[in-house]
């Protein structure tokens, strides 16, 4: 919380693993041997699952007398001027902790807490098995009902629905935000699969529109950076529905196929934006399920559509562009050099692309479905270099924003 809070691989899968835990606040001291009832997998058990032999009074403090003193702070009693509320979750230990997180058909822990996607139904029963579960849900509950935050972030946002999220508290609270930042969980299995490899991850980033964005009428500042092993985008995967926040000032995406995923909401903008953020993003040389996908031609001719005068644009692209099959193989810890004898064409563009204001090699990329990796595609961003789209657009945008007395970079 702040005052005055300013804008500024063939292996054997490892999907063997088991566990479950509870929010990063609680301690480890009290968990118990997991061997018991390691071996039921079902819902229908007998009661919920758990480990602690002493539980937690509440998601917030371990004793009882220690709660009120949190729902306080979020009451922001004693700080008048505070409308900023930043929270962290995670499971134990990163959802490492031997327990048990979730019951599905691959392991219980690690990133496999949010394996499968689920319906509301399955949500309230996860609740009622699993202590995390409806720890998350009082985290939301209590916050939205007892705070008067504008200014929210979540850092590491779970991936997990909460059935609080279908009463009309949850909206109600949404619609009073003015700016809301989500730093999304991302992970890995320990032996190379991301979480996003899985479909209830994705699913649930497809529902984010539906669930939470829709319901933020008065935002002005949305920010979403997504974890280095967490990517966003592509079929049923995160999209941002063109009409949802409609009091949006300020855009910020990070880490995501981003012409995949707000190209059709800055379409059908029109003129409402003062400010567009778009960092260490590529464009899909083609969607994961074969279909074209939206060049950065598309969001730039997208943005111009949706940025009202004067505006601002800051584009920093991610630093793996590679234009030849030399570079696109580089994988050491030093910026990569070319060779002194490469093609005169590719040194013609390096040289561009460094002295040429508003000239960029834009990324393109493909994803590795089985890992999760996005590996960047030489041959089309060499091939979208030389046919000049991409930097026509963008250099329109660049003109039109700096006619309007604003500023428009890319680094």
């Amino acid at each position: 919380m702040s005052e005055n809070h300013e804008d500024n691989g063939d292996e054997e899968s490892d999907h063997d693993l088991e566990s479950e835990g509870v929010i990063e606040h609680y301690t480890e001291d009290d968990v118990e041997d997991d061997d018991e009832d390691k071996d039921s997998d079902s819902d229908s058990d007998a009661g919920p699952k758990w480990y602690w032999t002493n539980p937690p009074a509440s998601v917030w403090a371990r004793k009882e007398e220690d709660t009120s003193i949190i729902r306080d702070l979020i009451q922001f009693k004693g700080l008048p001027r505070c409308r900023a509320l930043t929270l962290h979750t995670n499971g134990e230990q990163d959802f490492e902790v031997d327990a048990d997180w979730d019951n599905n058909d691959i392991a219980n822990n690690y990133i496999y807490f949010c394996c499968e996607p689920e319906d509301w139904e399955e949500v309230k029963r996860k609740e009622e098995r699993y202590s995390w579960r409806a720890a998350l849900r009082d985290m939301y509950s209590d916050i939205a009902t007892l705070s008067t935050v504008d200014d929210f972030t979540i850092q590491n946002f779970l991936p997990r629905k909460t059935s609080f999220w279908q009463e009309k508290e949850w909206p109600e609270f949404l619609s009073r935000l003015k700016k809301l930042t989500l730093n999304t969980y991302g992970g890995n299995n320990g032996a190379g699969w991301r979480v996003n490899t899985l479909p209830g991850f994705h699913a649930f980033f497809n529902e984010l529109p539906t669930t939470v964005l829709a319901h933020a009428n008065a935002l002005e500042y949305f920010k979403l950076k997504t974890h280095d092993d967490g990517f966003l985008g592509g079929e049923g995967s995160l999209y941002i529905l063109p009409g949802c926040m409609p009091s949006l000032r300020s855009l910020h995406v990070d880490g995501i196929a981003v012409t995949s995923v707000v190209k059709d909401y800055l379409k059908a903008t029109n003129g409402t934006l003062s400010k567009l953020c778009v960092t260490e993003c590529v464009a899909f040389t083609s969607d994961p399920n074969g279909d074209d996908a939206p060049k950065w031609a598309d969001l730039w001719r997208a943005a111009r559509q949706a940025l009202r005068a004067p505006a601002e644009v800051v584009c920093v692209p991610t630093k793996e562009r590679p234009i030849t099959e030399d570079e696109g193989d580089y994988y050491g810890d030093e910026v990569y050099v070319p060779p002194a004898d490469e093609d005169d064409k590719i040194k013609s563009w390096r040289r561009k692309a460094k002295e040429e204001e508003g000239l960029c090699i834009w990324p393109y990329g493909w994803l590795d479905e089985k890992y999760g990796s996005i590996y960047p595609d030489h041959e089309v961003n060499l091939e979208r270099l030389e046919n000049g789209e991409d930097n026509l657009e963008f250099k329109l945008l660049m003109n039109e924003v700096k006619r309007g007395g604003g500023k428009c970079t890319v680094s």
